[in-house]
């Protein structure tokens, strides 16, 4: 039999259950409503920010919050909804991995310096300074690798620590910057830069990548993504 004070007890506990399930309950409630996604930064910087305005057009309920490193190990703890990652040729996507685009490489310059050197054919690039970066150092022999021609001399080299300030670079006529084309498609249309030769397939895949159990939110964010860079 339960006597008063283990009624009185029994009262309180299940008070102060209901309060600790209703603010649980309010927590999810306001969570649901944030979107997390990581992305690379170059990516946030030049693709995904200038058109993140179409998606909160589209699904105004739902609140971003954007993370520059996609590999951290938050995603583990289901803080990540999204992650935008960038597959190398030999990984293939998984389960979870929503294809948005295959990689093309290219070197873009400022308009300025054409005329200089013959800078519109592969031999007069190597008039022109490189432009390399920390995270891609390799980007160079990739691209050569790609068009299979002999290795092409540099006039100097400036080295940045991300692809979006090299990119910068050469759009302010400092050189010349080996880039994914979806990363300066708007530059290239407005004419602030111009990629001479083209860009080639270079066998990197961009996926986004749902973490934890699929939502709402993060298949409406992966649709956005996905129609928004089929239509480019």
């Amino acid at each position: 039999m339960i006597t008063t004070d283990g009624q009185a007890l029994a009262s309180t506990l299940t008070k102060s259950l209901d309060d600790i399930d209703a603010t649980l309950l309010a927590l999810d409630e306001g969570r649901d409503k944030i979107l997390d996604v990581a992305c690379l930064s170059t990516m946030a910087i030049r693709w995904l920010i200038p058109r993140l305005h179409r998606f909160r057009q589209e699904h105004p309920d739902i609140d971003l919050r954007l993370s520059t490193d996609p590999r951290r190990p938050d995603r583990l703890l289901n803080r990540i909804d999204v992650s935008i990652l960038v597959l190398a040729p030999d990984e293939a996507p998984g389960r979870q991995d929503s294809v948005l685009l295959a990689e093309a490489l290219g070197p873009v310059l400022a308009p300025s310096l054409v005329g200089q050197g013959d800078a519109v054919g592969p031999e007069g690039l190597g008039a022109l300074p490189r432009l390399i970066t920390k995270t891609r150092p390799k980007a160079w022999e990739e691209w050569q690798a790609i068009l299979s021609s002999p290795p092409i001399p540099a006039k100097g080299v400036c080295e940045f620590e991300h692809l979006s300030l090299a990119i910068e670079a050469a759009a302010s006529g400092l050189g010349l910057c080996v880039t994914p084309d979806h990363l300066v498609q708007d530059d290239i249309a407005s004419g602030r830069l111009i990629a001479p030769l083209g860009f080639r397939a270079s066998g990197y895949t961009y996926v986004a990548r749902a973490h934890g159990r699929r939502k709402r939110k993060s298949d409406a964010f992966i649709d956005w993504m996905r129609q928004d860079m089929s239509a480019r």
